[in-house]
């Protein structure tokens, strides 16, 4: 049986994008929202996309290259 921990390191492009989009969503209707940020009006689709963006390319592909880097060096 093949490990998911497996197979993200073999596909880090793929399942970075994935956490990034997954990170974006958890954190702009999650988290900000229950926070004591004040209530920002409704995005308009420019500044969704570069926020998604943002956080596709600076964080999740990141995270996943880095832990491939790494978990390939551990077994």
């Amino acid at each position: 049986m093949i490990d998911a921990a497996a197979v993200a390191l073999l596909r880090p492009l793929l399942w970075g994008a994935i956490y990034g989009y997954v990170v974006f969503v958890f954190m702009h209707y999650l988290v900000v929202p229950f926070s004591a940020t004040p209530k920002q009006p409704p995005l308009r689709m420019p500044a969704l996309a570069n926020l998604l963006f943002s956080h596709v390319f600076f964080v999740g592909i990141p995270i996943a290259m880095i832990t491939r880097h790494f978990g390939k060096s551990q077994g």
